[in-house]
């Protein structure tokens, strides 16, 4: 039982880290448009 919790606990930390990294890119393209919309 623990070593499957523990499967499932890794495995969500790891999705919720590839989620973050998705979204901060998406941040960055956004940011990026938003500067050249600006200029």
């Amino acid at each position: 039982m623990l070593e499957i919790n523990f499967l499932c606990i890794f495995t969500t930390i790891k999705r919720g880290i590839i989620l973050n990294r998705i979204q901060l890119f998406g941040k960055d393209k956004n940011i990026k448009y938003d500067n050249k919309r600006e200029i």
